[in-house]
């Protein structure tokens, strides 16, 4: 995609994937706009951050992602998500403060895989 602001690329290919996220992951940074726009819904979380602090996350959360694994704990994460989402729908219009809600969120999907 591009934009006057960035580009953006998407790729869904088996061998593209793995040449971006295994094989040369610090080849294809995140773009900084996206990260700045990003990072008070996120945080500095392995979904938009760089170097070495992506991949000392990436080394935290790979034996979630192997031998099938993340087939085993999705629906207990997706029960989470819709749990917050619940939670979060009974104080529509309320201020809130994000890191809490999101931090909430984050535990209990921790807390029942």
């Amino acid at each position: 995609m591009r934009t006057p602001f960035f580009r953006s690329y998407m790729c869904n290919d088996p061998k593209l994937v793995d040449l971006v996220l295994k094989q040369q992951p610090m080849g294809f940074p995140k773009s900084e706009r996206i990260r700045v726009g990003l990072k008070p819904l996120l945080g500095e979380s392995v979904f938009i951050s760089n170097g070495e602090t992506w991949a000392h996350q990436r080394r935290i959360i790979d034996p979630a992602f192997e031998g099938g694994r993340l087939r085993i704990v999705f629906p207990a994460m997706w029960d989470s998500g819709m749990v917050a989402g619940e939670r979060l729908g009974q104080i529509a219009g309320d201020r809130i403060s994000n890191a809490i809600w999101r931090s909430s969120g984050q535990l209990n999907t921790i807390a029942s895989t």
